[in-house]
């Protein structure tokens, strides 16, 4: 029978489409189940050196501890972004959502119309969600303003004629009479200067309540608050040094008028003391969060992290997050780099917005006057804190014995506190050195162990940086290193660590211990493993034993090594500058009889350490113990140097130690591990003692073995 041919085509061509409509069918199936399988499981392997395609630890700790939803939202016109800026910002973004199903995040280019109009109503919508803050922060600055303004009154109409009077009254009589009428009226110059720039303040404060953003009212009460604290903080001074001189002048006074200058300088010190409440109102008044962010969304460009309702805003920099081509090629970043610097800047802002219950770090000193905001020595601690969400507080224990009041911070009652102390130079002399005349280094050193000491025994969490202690050296009890004792921990601030290192004929003394730590099962340890950590002026410390609710563990530690030792003679290299250390007569050197020439607690030198105490309330104190004073600076910790043709970090082990440091003192284990800041160079791993001497057996051993063996069988094969 014959077939058709018409027939077999129409066969073979029905053959081919079913065969492609399946084809299709199964791989558009596949291709479904696999972006399903993507959503659900969102996992990546990053091969490349330096991890720059995945997210840092920490990262992904806090996405996955995340409470609730959380928008990130950048805006701006995206026609003048770098095209790969714009590339690494929207790649960072994505990693978020698919590491947490709570992030979402949207970029509005206000360059068009449509994204304009987007703009404004987010900022609207800011505003309205703050709203009721706003008004109560607007009322608490008004009703200031009104006190302020009476107080500007006060001064004119009254203390001013009243200082007059006095000067008017002395019109006769010897030197005495002459220099209280110099006084008084030099006195009421001053009072009516300081009415005037009150006044001024005023004026200002009333300027910035009258705000409005996007069409709409937003009294700027931070502003406004920050101009009467300027306005009145003079005043309170003048204030104190006019009651001060009135007291005197009425004890000389005569019997007539000794009672009106009493009266006057009584009045003189209640306006003081009341001024000095509104000074510090105004300097803690809660700012609301619409108002932390109001100078970045009033620029027509914003990059924010919005929380749920009542959760708070958080605005990030937009030059940061999309730098320009220029600042790229000039700071030699790759790709690599700017993902991390994409992430760090928006881990950072969810860390802050996260949780109400953000730490309070209190900063603990034995200079005689508060610095730290003046004085560029703990920048970069402080604002990397401060961009965390923390609140910073300053203690300067030896002017004020005792510690500031935290409870005017918002939720101060449920966020925890974490105690930083350091320690002062015990060598100082008293004046200027000391900054005060009268107290030396050693009485400050006093006063900051006392501080130490009532910290510890009210279990506080605290973190405590050592320098060598001129009082050890003298055979005493350091009190800063005696306060630690409760805490398990001995420090032996006598004899601080050094490094002898011969480079041909000449041999240097090294101070500044750099540690690059191993495995550790501390979470801390682990945290900054590999990454160098600078220390100078290692303090060598040990577990005390006999505390048994203490548990101490090493962080940090040196390994024994011939030409490290602890020199008790080290006041000499430590008055001597750096630059001039080299023509030094008489280097220190390892005297066994006197220096600590191997570690006092066996094994290896233990320079940072950390501590858990059980107390009696059945709370555990926990403590973190750091051998140096120095590593917070921003000379060593922001250290920097140029690698592979990038400007890195030299010492990335001690912010991330610190940062970590802050979360082990409050609790949050959660987010102890390393930043996206940390990788910013591939860090070659420490090997461990045990595995090294097993890698050195096995090629100087085992290679030899294995070739003969393979001879061996080579030989018996061929017979």
């Amino acid at each position: 029978m014959a077939m058709n041919p018409t027939s077999i085509r129409g066969s073979a061509k029905r053959r081919a489409l079913a065969f492609v409509a399946a084809t299709l069918a199964f791989t558009t199936l596949a291709a479904a189940l696999g972006m399903m399988l993507a959503d659900r499981h969102p996992w990546r392997i990053d091969l490349s050196v330096a991890g720059g395609q995945r997210l840092a630890p920490r990262t992904v700790q806090l996405l996955q501890s995340l409470g609730g939803d959380v928008r990130l939202v950048v805006a701006t016109d995206f026609s003048l972004v770098d095209r790969d800026a714009k590339e690494r910002l929207v790649d960072v973004l994505d990693e978020f959502g698919r590491s947490s199903g709570r992030v979402t995040s949207s970029v509005i280019d206000t360059g068009s119309q449509v994204g304009a109009e987007a703009y404004r109503t987010l900022v609207g919508g800011l505003i309205d969600a703050d709203s009721e803050s706003v008004e109560k922060t607007r009322a608490i600055v008004a009703s200031t303003r009104g006190r302020a303004g009476a107080a500007a009154a006060w001064l004119a109409s009254t203390l001013g004629p009243g200082l007059q009077r006095l000067e008017a009254a002395e019109a006769t009589g010897g030197e005495s009479a002459r220099a209280a009428r110099d006084y008084f009226n030099q006195a009421a110059a001053a009072v009516r200067l300081a009415a005037r720039d009150l006044e001024q303040a005023g004026a200002k404060a009333d300027e910035s309540l009258a705000f409005r953003l996007a069409d709409r009212p937003l009294p700027r009460s931070d502003a406004a608050a920050e101009s009467l604290a300027k306005g009145l903080a003079p005043v309170v001074s003048m204030l104190e040094a006019v009651a001060r001189e009135l007291k005197v002048f009425g004890v000389k006074a005569s019997p007539e008028r000794s009672d009106e200058v009493r009266r006057l300088a009584a009045e003189v010190q209640a306006r003081r003391d009341d001024v000095a409440v509104l000074v510090d109102a105004m300097r803690r008044i809660d700012r609301p969060d619409v108002l932390r962010v109001v100078d970045s969304i009033g620029g027509g460009a914003a990059a924010l992290v919005i929380g749920r309702a009542g959760e708070g805003l958080v605005a990030l920099d937009v030059d940061a997050l999309l730098p320009s081509e220029a600042w790229l090629e000039a700071s030699g970043a790759d790709a690599a780099d700017q993902s991390r610097r994409v992430e760090e800047l928006w881990v950072t802002a969810i860390g802050a917005l996260q949780s109400r219950s953000r730490p309070i770090v209190v900063f603990v000193h034995g200079e005689p006057r508060e610095f730290l905001r003046e004085a560029p020595v703990l920048t970069q601690a402080m604002q990397r804190l401060e961009s965390r969400g923390m609140d910073v507080v300053e203690w300067a224990c030896v002017a004020n014995p005792t510690p500031p009041s935290l409870a005017s911070f918002d939720g101060a009652a449920s966020r925890p506190v974490a105690w930083i102390v350091m320690s002062p130079d015990s060598t100082a002399e008293s004046g200027a050195r000391a900054g005060s005349p009268g107290v030396t280094g050693v009485q400050r050193a006093e006063r900051v162990g006392k501080a130490v000491e009532g910290l510890v025994a009210a279990g506080e969490a605290v973190c405590v940086a050592l320098n060598p202690s001129i009082v050890a050296t003298y055979g005493d009890v350091d009190p800063i290193a005696a306060a630690l004792a409760t805490l398990g921990i001995a420090a032996d601030t006598g004899k601080p660590l050094m490094r002898s290192q011969v480079a041909g004929a000449s041999r240097t003394i090294v101070t500044d211990m750099v540690v690059q730590t191993g495995a550790s099962g501390h979470p801390l340890a682990e945290a900054i493993r590999g990454l160098p950590t600078t220390l100078p002026w290692s303090i060598s410390l040990r577990p005390l034993p006999g505390t048994a609710d203490a548990t101490v563990t090493p962080l940090l530690t040196l390994p024994v090594d011939a030409g490290l030792w602890g020199e008790s003679q080290w006041l000499g290299l430590w008055q001597t500058p750096r630059d001039r250390r080299q023509a030094m007569a008489d280097l220190p050197k390892l005297d066994p009889g006197r220096d600590l020439a191997e570690p006092p607690a066996g094994g290896s030198w233990i320079v940072v350490a950390a501590s858990e105490r059980r107390l009696d309330s059945g709370r555990t104190q926990r403590a973190v113990v750091v051998g140096s004073n120095s590593w917070l600076i921003d000379q060593v910790a922001g250290r920097a140097g140029t690698v592979d043709g990038r400007r890195v970090s030299l010492s990335p082990g001690n912010m991330e130690l610190f940062e970590n440091v802050v979360w082990h003192l409050c609790g949050r284990d959660e987010l102890i591990a390393r930043s996206a800041a940390a990788g910013q160079v591939a860090m070659v791993q420490p090997i461990a003692e045990g595995t090294l001497a097993r890698m050195r057996l096995a090629i100087v051993i085992g290679l030899p073995a294995l070739l003969l063996l393979a001879g061996a069988l080579r030989r018996a094969w061929r017979g």
